[in-house]
């Protein structure tokens, strides 16, 4: 039997991995599970014949055409396995924590099973990370010897292409360290935390249900981003761990219904010209924070956030049945939907990306259950470059707020030093961002310059900071995160609502007045606008300044 060696390897009920069957001839799934056994490595699975052809890359996958990866060819797998994510108990067989790092289809470059057996597989990845073409070899045996524990050692190589890379924006693993499914860390998997799941809708999205036309562009916006909307769990209670359970209606204040400013007579609110549907649908219970209520905060905040959100890419949370519901993070529209106005088309090699314009393309995002929006470091005709990074203070257990507020500051007078004027913001959630705007440079040089000041702090304070995001370690101390600044990631938004409890905004303070603040989620909806005294990034715009050339 295809399974018959995983099977023996295995005590099904100890471990919480699939049995599995062989499935039918066919298919072109493909997965690369991340997998921190008594070794970490990256376990690639290619579906052929009705099951998971399998390798372990010691290293991970590499973007660079010139670093070959060592690929240790091992036991078939089933194909339930590819949603496996979670703990194999320690002394089982692979014991450890396993991830689903990436997952698409693989289309193989000529006969398949005559390039696995001839030992040469050339194959095209359409990954939710990883793209193009790419090549498993096998290596010949040293003396007749087989790989360890009888397994034939083969190489990972990327292919030259437009998605291959050099130097450090070759390193997948590090830019991209989450799960596709759930969001989580290793860490976060490891000590069971509830998931956060992630939708990238250009991995396929179910086609919206045939009905009436909008009435709207702006609806008409909506509906289309709502494409990419995974179908909904069965069991819809099963959100992330510690949610609350999802309140009744009428726990939330009653939603006036209007359509600007007037009442509207078809069941829904009309704010901004976007048609809301369902306007009094809980959001975040605990406030009684409703779908529309979160709709007029956007409109209140437009003016101070549009600068920060307008020709930038943007990604974002979406819970369509509010916090207590499950969570997607969404980065791209629907890859069949091909015209839309939230649509920015970016180039052929990579998958277009979500953008906004004006108000009612932000409302448009609240209808379709937007919770955060996020933001990348660089603009819409120029994301190679970064014009605006940032450091993110991430306080460990045990950290008190006055420790989180002076770390800032000590990222300030470092960048002082380096003659670059920062700006500050509280993050919704637990930390502080420190932001620095910057004349465009190349994401290399930005991360290379970021990783420098963290480190400099980690060494200099080592009982105080940590420039690791190994959470085992982060108890008493301040992760100087400085992750953030690469190509594609993201990180919230100014005057963002944020998906926890209390319905916080991120919000920018002035550095005088950050030593008066008490947590980086005091603002929230429902206090924002009585707090807010001043802009305090009103001249970020004007600052024009290079990074220093060291």
């Amino acid at each position: 039997m295809a399974l018959e060696i995983y099977r023996k390897k295995r005590k099904f009920d100890v471990t919480a991995e699939p049995r599995g069957r062989k499935g039918r001839r066919g298919g072109d799934r493909y997965v690369i599970q991340k997998h921190a056994a008594r070794r970490l490595h990256y376990d690639l699975r290619l579906e052929l014949d009705g099951v998971m052809k399998s390798w372990a890359v010691t290293r991970g996958p590499s973007l660079d055409p010139g670093d070959k990866r060592l690929a240790v060819h091992v036991e078939d797998h089933p194909i339930d396995y590819n949603s496996f994510e979670g703990t194999i108990p320690e002394g089982e067989y692979g014991g450890g924590t396993v991830m689903i790092w990436d997952r698409g289809r693989w289309i193989p470059e000529g006969d398949p099973h005559r390039g696995y057996a001839k030992g040469h597989l050339d194959f095209v990845l359409e990954g939710e990370k990883l793209h193009g073409r790419w090549h498993l070899v096998r290596m010949r045996p040293r003396g007749g010897d087989r790989g360890k524990d009888g397994h034939d050692n083969w190489l990972l190589i990327k292919g030259k292409d437009d998605e291959s890379r050099s130097g450090r924006s070759a390193d997948i693993l590090e830019q991209e360290p989450l799960s596709v499914v759930t969001g989580r860390s290793m860490d976060e998997i490891a000590e069971g935390k509830g998931k956060k799941r992630v939708w990238h809708s250009n991995r396929g999205a179910t086609p919206a249900s045939s009905g009436p036309r909008p009435q709207s562009q702006s609806e008409f916006r909506a509906q289309l981003l709502a494409q990419g909307t995974p179908p909904k769990s069965k069991s819809p209670a099963k959100g992330r761990a510690g949610s609350r359970p999802r309140a009744a209606k009428a726990a939330a204040k009653p939603s006036a219904r209007r359509t600007n400013g007037k009442p509207s007579g078809n069941g829904g609110s009309d704010i901004a010209n976007v048609h809301l549907t369902h306007p009094d649908r809980v959001y975040w219970a605990d406030a009684g924070v409703t779908k529309e209520d979160l709709a007029e905060y956007y409109v209140s905040v437009w003016d101070l956030m549009r600068p920060h959100v307008v020709d930038r890419p943007l990604a974002i949370v979406r819970g369509p049945e509010g916090t207590s519901g499950e969570l997607f993070f969404q980065k791209h529209i629907a890859a069949n939907i091909k015209q839309s106005p939230l649509r920015h088309v970016v180039n052929a090699k990579e998958h277009d990306v979500i953008a906004v314009e004006h108000l009612d393309d932000l409302i448009a995002l609240v209808q379709t259950g937007a919770l955060e929006v996020h933001t990348r470091g660089s603009r819409l005709g120029k994301l190679d470059l970064c014009d605006r990074l940032v450091f993110d203070l991430d306080p460990g257990e045990g950290v008190g707020w006055k420790q989180i507020v002076a770390a800032a500051q000590e990222v300030r007078d470092r960048l002082t030093a380096e003659k670059l004027k920062s700006f500050v913001k509280l993050s919704g959630g637990k930390g502080i961002h420190v932001v620095v705007p910057i004349a465009g440079a190349d994401w290399d040089t930005v991360k290379a310059f970021t990783a420098r000041i963290a480190a400099e702090m980690a060494t200099d304070s080592p009982n105080l900071y940590l420039a690791k995001m190994t959470k085992a370690l982060r108890k008493g101390k301040i992760f100087i995160d400085y992750l953030r600044n690469t190509r594609e990631a993201t990180s919230v938004a100014p005057y963002s609502t944020r998906a926890r409890a209390g319905a916080p905004v991120s919000v920018p303070v002035s550095w005088e007045a950050l030593p008066r603040t008490t947590g980086g989620n005091q603002f929230t909806v429902l206090n924002l606008k009585k707090k807010l005294r001043q802009d305090a990034w009103a001249d970020i715009g004007k600052v024009k300044q290079k990074l220093p050339a060291k």
